[in-house]
C-alpha cells in the first residue's frame, strides 16, 4: 500500500467563462452585435444613397456579422482566427535580420 501513489486528476477542457457555445462566450457576443450595428449602419446607408442597391445593402447586413463570429470564434487551443493573425503580425514585426561581419577565425598563418 504505500507503494501507491495518488495521482492528481486533472480535467481538460475546464473552461473559466460562460459560452452559448463552443468557443463562442459573452466577449464574442458583444463584438459581434457591434459589428451588426456597423453593417447596419451600412446597409442603411447604401439604401439610402441608391434604392436600386437594397439586395446589397441586406446582403452586407447579413455577411458582415456572419464573418465576425467566424473570425472570433475560438478552436480548442483557445485562440480564434482574429488571434492568429495578430500573432502573426506581431511575429512580422519582431528582428529576424542579423547584421554581422565575418571574420575568418580559423585562418592558418
Amino acid at each position: 500500500m504505500e507503494d501507491e501513489q495518488e495521482s492528481l486528476y486533472m480535467p481538460q477542457g475546464l473552461k473559466n467563462r460562460r459560452e452559448y457555445f463552443e468557443g463562442y462566450g459573452k466577449e464574442e457576443f458583444h463584438i459581434t452585435i457591434l459589428s451588426g450595428i456597423i453593417a447596419a449602419i451600412l446597409g442603411i446607408c447604401i439604401c439610402i444613397i441608391n434604392s436600386r442597391l437594397l439586395v446589397v445593402g441586406v446582403l452586407i447586413f447579413l455577411i458582415i456579422p456572419t464573418t465576425t463570429v467566424m473570425a472570433v470564434v475560438k478552436n480548442n487551443c483557445n485562440i480564434s482566427v482574429v488571434d492568429q493573425l495578430i500573432f502573426m503580425i506581431e511575429h512580422g514585426r519582431e528582428q529576424k535580420e542579423y547584421d554581422y561581419i565575418y571574420l575568418d577565425e580559423w585562418k592558418i598563418k
